[in-house]
């Protein structure tokens, strides 16, 4: 079923009202008092140790329970043969961001102490709590039978997040790091939070890794040796974890069976019960995640910290040449790879969406380690999410458009 241009912008404006809507509650909230820093870090925590992992795990092992077992429910090993791509993707879009961030930087004569931030901003956007709630809620827009409404996309942001997160600390730090930043300071990295928009970012967990007591090396080897580690305990956060537990689970089907019915999908299976409890707690991730952006949003940042000519240039580096490089990515998969028209929509919104969203706040935490400029990123970040709104429309607008086609 293919929608008319003016359905396609129906439902992409009803997705982008429904999560400003969600925005603006946390604006109330915090404006009333009630959702204070505090307690913005205590629900990032809730969305980072729990309420994400949940959606995630459920998203890929998910079957619709609409009684009809003529539905056929997706299978894991033909999803990754055919959606592999997002898995080598973060490295393009790692290594393009880095490339468009040094032009920004360089363009726009940033300051010595922001021009290192300037690329990091640039190269790491939010993977996982705003990407989850746009997907989720167009998703949720569209009709059953239309190709975004019938197959869950946050299912191959999941394929995506296997690599990403481990790329953005590894590689993240590197690009951040100062020739004269203290080795105590940098095992800090596994323990400090940030502050903006946390709960759309992938937080460590206090203390994680505190016997790290220092990331200084005697030798080269030694060297590679921290660094691997450093890479594949930040990568591991519960997001990743949550993915991997549900892809295993996915690909033995008489596991996945105890969980869901996947044979005539009447909700009956002897652990669907748990399956089901787990679901609702991971539907709690996207409203929570946009209460605390907009109680976030709400509390503002000190724009003076930052040249306005910089802010721009990385707003526009981020939040434009980013999604223009996503689509060219787009056009250039779709000619090159055959994916099943099944599931091609879906894919390829994953691809796309990645690219539009705003810096990733824990390469705040990242800055502040290396000693960068912590606080011109925040002001950088702010500027973004203020502009979210009409950038984000658009972009959705022309998201949606291209993967809904012919």
């Amino acid at each position: 079923m293919t929608l008319s241009t003016v359905q396609l912008l129906y439902a992409s404006l009803r997705s982008i009202g429904c999560t400003w809507t969600m925005v603006a509650c946390g604006v109330y909230l915090s404006r009333k008092g009630f959702v204070s820093a505090q307690t913005s870090k205590n629900l990032s925590n809730v969305s980072m140790q729990l309420t994400i992992p949940c959606l995630l795990f459920t998203s890929i092992l998910n079957c619709t329970q609409d009684w009809d077992p003529s539905t056929k429910c997706p299978e894991l090993r033909e999803t990754l043969r055919t959606a592999w791509p997002l898995m080598v993707l973060p490295l393009w879009y790692v290594t393009a961001g880095i490339l468009v961030g040094k032009l920004a930087a360089t363009l726009s004569n940033a300051p010595e102490d922001f021009r290192k931030v300037a690329v990091a901003a640039v190269a790491f956007g939010n993977s996982t709590g705003m990407p989850i709630t746009l997907l989720t809620v167009i998703h949720s827009s569209f009709p059953r039978r239309s190709e975004l409404g019938k197959v869950d996309p946050v299912m191959y942001l999941s394929v995506y997040l296997l690599t990403y997160p481990i790329l953005q600390w590894g590689i993240g730090s590197n690009v951040l790091q100062s020739k004269d930043t203290p080795s105590s300071q940098t095992s800090q990295i596994l323990s400090e939070e940030a502050s903006i928009t946390q709960p759309l970012c992938a937080n460590m967990e206090s203390g994680e890794d505190d016997d790290m007591e220092s990331l200084a090396p005697t030798n080269s080897m030694q060297s590679m040796l921290m660094l691997g580690r450093k890479m594949v305990s930040n990568g591991m956060q519960p997001p990743v974890v949550a993915s991997l537990l549900g892809l295993v689970v996915a690909l033995f089907p008489g596991a996945r069976g105890l969980l869901v019915d996947t044979a005539d999908h009447d909700d009956d299976r002897p652990m669907e019960w748990l399956f089901d409890g787990i679901r609702k707690v991971g539907q709690a991730a996207v409203p929570i995640n946009m209460i605390i952006l907009g109680a976030s949003l709400s509390r503002g940042a000190n724009l003076k910290e930052i040249p306005l000519r910089s802010n721009i240039a990385v707003l526009i580096s981020k939040m434009v040449v980013m999604p223009a490089i996503g689509v060219g990515t787009y056009f250039f998969l779709k000619a090159v790879f055959d994916i099943d028209e099944n599931i091609d929509a879906s894919v390829y919104l994953v691809v796309l969406i990645v690219t539009c969203t705003p810096t990733a706040n824990n390469v705040l935490v990242m800055a502040d380690v290396a000693g960068q400029n912590k606080q011109a990123l925040a002001a950088c970040i702010f500027t973004q999410y203020m502009a979210a709104p009409l950038l984000l429309t658009v972009w959705l607008s022309i998201f949606v458009a291209l993967v809904q086609q012919e």
